[in-house]
């Protein structure tokens, strides 16, 4: 007898996978951008188990487009600084949050430089510069000008004239030297120690008074002069391009400008404006100490500004620049 075996086919009948929630990534942006920067946003729908469900479609608002405003494709446009939650709802009507930060910053004094001052005749704190070991100052009036060494203290070491009338003194990582712009267009070289002075490029700037900044790098160059600021090849001299439209106050704060490595800073005597390299405000904030716009400057990771006095002691005030 010949045993037959049936075989039964058997088929099983997965359930729809039913979105139960939507996520958004990042969930969160914190960070120091500036006006028309963007991020771009994800949305997925997820089951109660977390699986992504596919082909759900997403609409996209902001509920402050005068901080942030968001595209249909989830791609986020700063406006200005603030808060702002970005919302992605599902076709089947499930919201997703994310929140939007354009972060401000405060100035909190760390350290400060104090220097004597018997007339403010050839003391006029123009700039302060770090060379990985010691705080260089320059003051001008007249000619010659002043350079003082502190050490990371605050401590004042030492001083050495040099025969110009200079509006800024920078250190260049890029080579190890000193550079000092005058009272007029021309870029020198200088030796701290001795205050001997050699020209590198005559006729560098555009303007007598200003107070350039350098980059962390060595190799840019940046003029300021009442809100357009100029960007220079260290290199070469040269102009590379120029921006327009930089917040200032009035003279000399028309002059100053600090940078790092990747903002600058622009000074009403009072109030300090924050710009990407771009040129695009990030955010202004207030820096308590400090009166006279030539002396802002970046050194040692803190911006620093100065008084400008007649007689009797001087500051530079060396600020650290806290997120809120």
């Amino acid at each position: 007898m010949t045993a037959g075996l049936l075989a039964v086919a058997c088929t099983t009948h997965s359930e729809p996978e039913v979105p139960a929630s939507v996520a958004l990534t990042p969930g969160s942006i914190d960070t120091l951008i500036g006006a028309g920067d963007t991020v771009r946003l994800s949305a997925a729908a997820l089951t109660s188990g977390g699986k992504t469900v596919r082909g759900v479609s997403f609409t996209w608002t902001s509920n402050n487009p005068g901080v942030a405003v968001v595209d249909a494709n989830g791609l986020v446009t700063a406006v200005s600084n603030g808060t702002a939650t970005i919302t992605a709802q599902s076709d089947g009507g499930l919201l997703g949050h994310a929140t939007f930060k354009s972060a401000t910053l405060s100035a909190t004094l760390q350290t400060s430089l104090n220097y004597a001052v018997s007339s403010n005749i050839g003391n006029h704190p123009m700039a302060l510069t770090w060379n990985g070991s010691f705080y260089y100052g320059i003051w001008d009036g007249t000619s010659p000008g002043q350079i003082k060494r502190f050490d990371v203290n605050g401590i004042l070491l030492d001083s050495t004239s040099v025969n110009l009338d200079p509006r800024d003194l920078e250190y260049s990582t890029a080579d190890g030297k000193f550079y000092v712009k005058i009272y007029g267009q021309d870029w020198y070289r200088v030796d701290v120690s001795t205050g001997a002075a050699t020209l590198v490029f005559p006729g560098m700037f555009a303007n007598s008074q200003s107070s350039p900044a350098m980059s962390a790098d060595g190799l840019t160059v940046y003029e300021h002069e009442s809100g357009t600021i100029r960007v220079l090849s260290a290199v070469t001299g040269q102009m590379l391009r120029q921006m327009t439209g930089f917040a200032t106050g009035v003279y000399p704060s028309t002059e100053g400008l600090a940078a790092d490595g990747s903002h600058l800073f622009t000074w009403d005597g009072s109030i300090v404006y924050m710009y990407d390299l771009q040129g695009r405000l990030i955010t202004q904030f207030t820096v308590p100490s400090g009166n006279f716009g030539f002396s802002l400057s970046y050194a040692k990771g803190l911006l620093w500004t100065s008084t400008d006095v007649s007689s009797g002691t001087g500051t530079w005030y060396g600020y650290r620049l806290v997120r809120q």
